[in-house]
């Protein structure tokens, strides 16, 4: 996928059924999709970035839901600003044009140097106000 420019298979999908159990709430200038375990541990933390239908799609929701229900503390990021891309767009939609910010009325743009400082936000404040803990995940080297 990463070899093609992005396309319409970016946001074609089906939509899945259920009710999340999370919450919305806003972190400095942009939204959080929150869910935590049943008995509310934060020490065990996911941050779930999205694809370009964002973090307010059910289905991402709920796959975010099911983290939490296996004892994960999940953080989900608006990472658009509110301009995430809608599921099954028809119209004669250009990723690229999304991508440089040309569709919504603020011009932000979605690229890394406007993605990353929400991806910072959001690691700062699952370790300091959720305390999640820090996992070294192992490494493998080739010798």
């Amino acid at each position: 996928m990463a070899s093609h420019p992005p396309g319409a298979c970016c946001y074609q999908g089906i939509k899945h059924e259920g009710q999340p159990v999370g919450s919305i709430s806003t972190l400095g200038d942009f939204e959080i999709y929150t869910s935590a375990p049943a008995d509310k541990s934060t020490e065990h933390g996911v941050l779930f970035l999205t694809d370009v239908i964002g973090h307010r799609f059910v289905n991402a929701e709920l796959v975010a839901d099911q983290f939490a229900a296996n004892g994960h503390f999940v953080m989900m990021p608006d990472l658009f600003y509110g301009d995430a891309v809608p599921l099954n767009r028809s119209d004669a939609f250009d990723t690229q044009k999304w991508r440089q910010g040309e569709y919504n009325a603020s011009k932000r743009a979605h690229l890394p140097s406007d993605v990353d400082p929400v991806v910072e936000a959001c690691i700062t404040e699952m370790r300091t106000k959720y305390q999640c803990k820090i996992k070294q995940l192992a490494s493998s080297r080739v010798a």
